[in-house]
């Protein structure tokens, strides 16, 4: 048997492997759109259509929707906390049944999977003045841990959960 060599002697400098930035990575993950953002908010317009419906925070949750309770404001994570020790099912939430609620969710880039851009520039991100609303990779990949409220078709509040498959989104 003829033993082939495993390359030139000499292969030269020995390239040291980079793993990259976890951080950066996560960021991408989680944020970048590719640009779909003229999909979803001027042809679809789905923060339009959402403001327009009145879709409340327990309604999005019903269809799936994964809410980041560690995006929220300081103030809407506790009245959301003592809201849901009054009625873990969040139906008597003023918060969860609030459409501005979801509103907000969405400019604190809360809801999972649907980051908003600051397309006009004032560093402040707002759906109802101009800025987009985009889908990344995450409504798919990421699910939450379900520990602060679930809602019956799927849908949840609490710590995010990259990298899991999200079964629950509707087809």
């Amino acid at each position: 048997m003829i033993r082939l060599p495993d390359g030139p002697a000499d292969q030269g400098t020995r390239v040291v492997r980079q793993d990259g930035n976890a951080d950066a990575g996560r960021g991408i993950f989680r944020f970048e759109t590719f640009g779909n953002e003229g999909f979803w908010t001027d042809a679809v317009r789905l923060p339009a259509e959402m403001v327009a419906a009145r879709v409340t925070p327990l309604q999005a949750m019903g269809l799936g929707v994964q809410i980041d309770v560690d995006a929220l404001d300081a103030a809407s994570r506790s009245a959301l906390t003592t809201q849901l020790q009054e009625d873990p099912t969040g139906r008597t939430s003023a918060l969860l049944n609030d459409p501005n609620a979801t509103m907000a969710a969405i400019n604190t880039n809360a809801v999972i999977g649907m980051p908003i851009k600051d397309n006009d520039g004032d560093r402040v991100m707002d759906a109802n003045k101009g800025d987009k609303v985009e889908a990344s990779c995450a409504p798919c990949h990421t699910m939450t841990d379900g520990s602060v409220c679930r809602a019956p078709n799927g849908g949840s509040i609490r710590r995010r959960m990259d990298g899991l498959a999200n079964h629950v989104l509707p087809s």
